[in-house]
Order: structure tokens, then sequence, then C-alpha cells
């Protein structure tokens, strides 16, 4: 099994490190992406599902989530997600306030 690549983003930096696992720094806020094709980019953070279009509610949960923590970490498991959407959303968690965003993608379990 190869490594995971872990994505920092500090600031407008991007940091790439080989992850030890794919487990998120502790107290890390998780947020969660999914892809509906053609065009639909679905957030889920604290048990809320967003559509990435609905920007102003987005935001809003992701404010609140600052609230536990300045630490985010990015998390898709279907590896066809667009960059745009990941891109996207890491850029709004940045403007919500979080201060390190880790990312991982993963491929879905073999069955």
């Amino acid at each position: 099994m190869r490594p995971l690549t872990c994505i920092a983003f500090l600031g407008s930096v991007a940091a790439v490190t080989a992850c030890q696992s794919n487990a998120p720094r502790p107290g890390a806020v998780q947020i969660s992406l999914d892809w509906q094709a053609p065009d639909t980019c679905r957030v889920s953070i604290a048990g809320e599902t967003l559509n990435k279009r609905d920007s102003d509610r987005l935001i809003q949960a992701l404010e609140r989530a600052t609230t536990k923590s300045h630490d985010a970490f990015l998390r898709t498991g279907d590896l066809n997600v667009p960059y745009k959407c990941v891109g996207s959303v890491i850029i709004t968690a940045q403007q919500a306030g979080f201060e390190h965003i880790g990312f991982t993608a993963e491929p879905p379990p073999k069955r």
C-alpha cells in the first residue's frame, strides 16, 4: 500500500507531505466532499450536508465549526471529485477562519 499524500494549507502556502495515516490532527473539524455529476459539489460538516453553490450557508456552517478548532481535515472517498470542488471548499474554509487544512482522497474500499 502506498503512503497517502497530505496537503496542508497555511495561509496561501501549500505544503505537501507524506502522511503516516489518514488520521486528521487531534480535534480537527471533519469536512467530507461528495460529487454528483454533472456539477454538484456537496459538503458535509458537523452532520449538515450542503451544496457548495449555497455559499452563504456553507460559510456560516464553517464559521460555526471554527469555534471548536482552527484545524480542518477535508476528506473525499471519491477520486473523481474535481479539483474545482476541492479547491473551492479549501478557499471557503480559509475565509471562514481555518488556519490549517489537511486533505486526503481515498479510494473506496475494495469489495
